[in-house]
């Protein structure tokens, strides 16, 4: 088969995707590296055209041309846009790529079956606040919007910031956001409670983050659930609101509650 010359920026994506599958066995070529594993330091840009010839039984290269500057923290792939920043890529013996730290504790493996595992503090943004077993009553005026403040603990989280003190979760990482709330309450009877998701402060509702749920009698136990996506951008805090149109004062014990974000998109 005739030599194909292959430029960073100009190949084809036929081209590419080859070459990547056989990336491996081309830089173990190169740089004679034991074991399949390789190492690319980020702050280099490589622009090395490459003659490479494909058949079914065998891949022969050659280094025709070499070009490398330094960017002193990104390594750009121009042909198609990538970027990675201050990271490692590697790629091991099982031909799982590491994209991190180097694949020792915070890194995202893609294995050579396709699946992508989330390792130490690795993965999307996510972050919950709950209460469990609260026994404490709260007594809110008709038509109050009154936020829900009986939060007791913070759960799991990753670049998020869960604050049950000021019972919210802050963002810090713009994205599109699953969030979930789950809670039981009690409280007095014959009461129509609307809950709603706000963030900062109460300042913006999300209309799609809403429920409504009456009690039958004082003491009765309910429980509702809501989600919904939303568009949240850094610093903004995500809170549980609720209000009543009854007329006068009602008491209401949020038994259990459960507020919980996870980033499933950039915005």
């Amino acid at each position: 088969m005739k030599p194909v010359n292959l430029y960073q920026g100009e190949s084809s994506e036929e081209l590419r995707r080859k070459l990547i599958t056989l990336m491996d066995d081309i830089y173990g070529r190169f740089n004679q590296v034991q074991d399949n594993v390789m190492d690319f330091n980020t702050n280099q840009v490589f622009q090395q055209p490459v003659s490479v010839s494909v058949d079914a039984d065998e891949v022969d290269t050659d280094v025709v041309g070499h070009e490398s500057t330094y960017d002193h923290s990104k390594l750009h792939t121009q042909n198609t846009d990538t970027q990675l920043d201050s990271g490692v890529v590697t790629v091991d013996g099982s031909d799982n790529t590491n994209i991190g730290d180097g694949g020792t504790t915070n890194y995202v493996q893609i294995s050579s079956t396709g699946d992508v595992v989330f390792v130490g503090a690795a993965g999307l943004a996510f972050g919950e606040i709950y209460v469990q077993g609260n026994s404490t009553a709260d007594t809110v005026a008709t038509a109050t919007n009154t936020q829900v403040t009986r939060f007791d603990t913070n759960g799991v989280s990753n670049n998020m910031t869960p604050d049950h003190t000021n019972d919210h979760i802050t963002v810090t990482k713009a994205g599109m956001y699953l969030c979930t709330i789950s809670f039981s309450f009690s409280g007095s009877g014959s009461v129509d409670w609307t809950f709603s998701l706000y963030k900062n402060n109460g300042n913006t509702e999300f209309p799609n983050v809403h429920t409504n749920r009456k009690l039958g009698a004082a003491g009765d136990v309910g429980s509702a659930s809501m989600s919904g996506i939303v568009d949240l951008a850094v610093n903004d805090t995500i809170e549980l609101w609720m209000q009543h149109a009854a007329g006068v004062n009602k008491d209401i014990t949020m038994q259990d509650c459960t507020l919980s974000l996870i980033q499933i998109g950039g915005t």
